[in-house]
């Protein structure tokens, strides 16, 4: 199988490469092709390893060139398309850096893909499509789309699009929502390294507003394990919600990490102008993936937490919070 996966050297594209590079098991019987501009939030140390096997290539170009996929899109059979700008902060300070990358990239890849005949196509959008949860609503992949942030509106968007290409084109595609991932390599400015770098100076946490808004954390090993599935397993043309039951509120969250610093947790945070809009929260219910697959979540923050730690203070912070705005 020949995979092509977009934005393979960020955080979970790397991940994903390291799970498909490694997933039948013979380097004759597959191959990666890893595809990424190269932004901020890509990292050459994310796909270092994955390099060195014989069955994974390198692709430095941009998805919005079209002109670039005449160069290793033949003979593609699974596309994995990762490639965003994800950071709802910085959306809020350049939304069209994020429709270029969000809503026309996808438009170019979907168009090369239909071209070139790609036989399967995994697309990731967001749980927060959907808008937060106002009166308890737990969203199914039915429910209607609702962004109330630059980053998830693109997003949306290119729902929009990629429904338009498995309408009008017929294209195999499958939709993801999964719910806010976490592992390592993730890029420091999301919430959890932001926690352990800060701890790790002796620095307060940042945190927005008063930390209340909640969020289910989903591991990248359960989600590469999802995806997985969804290849072998799941129906074309339909959207998967990939959510845990496992929600934790941003103060829980810095609090849970002050513990493991043996930090006083009331010291260890300071309170900082809230999100222009901050969701209160995106519960989604995942059962069509449970019974079109079997896949169900086997890893929880609080038991990957200390992990997490020692992966990420032995790193150096490459960004202050907030360097985006400034």
């Amino acid at each position: 199988m020949r995979v092509l996966i977009t934005g393979g050297a960020g955080f979970i594209g790397s991940h994903l490469v390291d799970f498909f590079s490694n997933r039948w098991g013979s380097y004759e019987d597959n191959e990666i092709i890893i595809l990424d501009n190269m932004g901020y939030a890509s990292s050459y140390e994310n796909i270092s390893e994955a390099l060195e096997k014989p069955n994974v290539r390198f692709v430095l170009a941009d998805i919005c060139n079209y002109a670039i996929y005449d160069k290793f899109m033949e003979g593609v059979d699974l596309v994995i398309h990762t490639a965003a700008e994800s950071h709802v902060d910085n959306s809020f300070y350049d939304p069209t850096r994020f429709v270029k990358s969000n809503i026309e990239g996808t438009q170019v890849l979907l168009h090369a893909c239909k071209e070139y005949k790609v036989q399967k196509i995994i697309h990731f959008s967001t749980d927060e499509v959907y808008g937060g949860s106002t009166d308890g609503t737990i969203f199914s992949e039915k429910d209607g789309l609702n962004p109330t942030n630059p980053y998830s509106a693109s997003k949306a968007a290119a729902e929009m699009l990629v429904n338009s290409y498995i309408k009008s084109f017929k294209l195999p595609i499958i939709i993801v929502r999964p719910n806010n991932v976490y592992g390592i390599s993730q890029h420091c400015e999301k919430l959890i390294p932001t926690c352990c770098y800060h701890l790790q100076k002796e620095l307060p946490i940042p945190i927005h507003g008063y930390g209340l808004a909640e969020r289910d954390y989903l591991s990248v090993k359960d989600l590469c394990q999802a995806i997985g599935l969804l290849v072998d397993k799941g129906r074309e043309g339909e959207v998967y919600n990939i959510g845990i039951d496992d929600s934790y509120r941003v103060i829980d969250v810095a609090h849970m990490f002050s513990r493991i610093a043996d930090v006083n947790c009331n010291d260890a945070v300071s309170y900082i102008r809230d999100r222009l809009h901050n969701d209160a929260k995106y519960p989604v219910w995942s059962e069509k993936i449970y019974y079109d697959t079997g896949w169900t979540p086997k890893h929880k923050l609080s038991e990957d937490a200390i992990e997490l730690w020692d992966w990420f203070t032995a790193k150096e912070l490459p960004f202050a919070h907030g360097w985006f705005e400034k």
